[in-house]
């Protein structure tokens, strides 16, 4: 009853759940069009438990493991309805579950820790690959004229959709609007061979490694053209480390060592 109570009053009021919000602005009145960052932290809002509590069928991971959980819940009601009304099982001693809870308990912790580790170096990549394509873009507008530094900003600006798609994939309409933005940000050429590569993000490296290089030619110097590169050279090093997330998956309890 405290627990109810208790959710009721993270609830907004009537006032402001039937209060239009602006476009752009947060709930707390902090305008998002400052920076995209802000729009970020709705999602953690207390209020939106019953927003995520909808939104459980549609989760992901529940979809993915639906099947051994279904298998358990059935497994698990069968055998409280024969020991609770038919009486067909002997009486349960409760100490080997007691005894297994607490190892569960211990292997649920470490590997919920091991998957923590996994997404929070994954987001530090990220949060490089950012920096870098804005400094990246950087370079090129203060070392290039505007007609120089367009083609390599336009790779700059791809780049992390194309990592995107390269890592996770997604649905096909998801796909369908990335390839709109690629179409928009390169040019034909530029997207035909893209399309005909399988390593997407390197290919957007090597274009920006040889488009740094051939500055030359307009006169950027060589210590102009060192910084370029080693942002290129970042980049590529951000897209190992997040193949190296995405193919080690945490391993399963059971499972045998694996062959070399």
């Amino acid at each position: 009853m405290l627990l109810f109570v208790a959710s009721l009053a993270l609830l907004p009021s009537p006032a402001v759940r039937n209060r239009p919000v602006a476009l752009g602005r947060r709930r707390d009145g902090v305008s998002s069009r400052f920076s995209p960052a802000y729009d970020t932290t709705v999602r953690y809002a207390a209020a939106d438990w019953a927003k995520n509590v909808r939104t459980l069928p549609q989760s992901l991971i529940l979809k993915r493991i639906s099947s051994p959980l279904l298998f358990n819940v059935i497994i698990t009601s069968v055998v409280c309805v024969l020991h609770t009304n038919l009486r067909a099982l002997p009486p349960l001693v409760p100490l080997p579950h007691t005894l297994l809870g607490s190892a569960l308990g211990l292997l649920l912790v470490f590997r919920t820790n091991a998957a923590y580790d996994r997404f929070w170096e994954a987001r530090k990549q990220w949060g490089v690959v950012t920096s870098e394509c804005r400094s990246l873009a950087s370079l090129a507008c203060t070392f290039m004229t505007p007609q120089q530094a367009l083609p390599l900003l336009s790779l700059t600006a791809a780049f992390p959709v194309v990592m995107k798609n390269y890592l996770r994939g997604g649905s096909k309409r998801s796909q369908a609007r990335d390839v709109r933005r690629l179409k928009a940000l390169l040019a034909p050429q530029e997207f035909a061979a893209l399309s005909a590569v399988i390593n997407q993000p390197h290919f957007v490296i090597s274009r920006i490694q040889q488009l740094s290089q051939a500055s030359k030619i307009a006169g950027v110097t060589e210590k102009e053209r060192e910084m370029l590169l080693k942002s290129a050279n970042v980049l590529g090093s951000c897209v190992s480390t997040c193949e190296r997330i995405y193919n080690t998956p945490i391993p399963l309890a059971c499972a045998p060592p694996p062959s070399l």
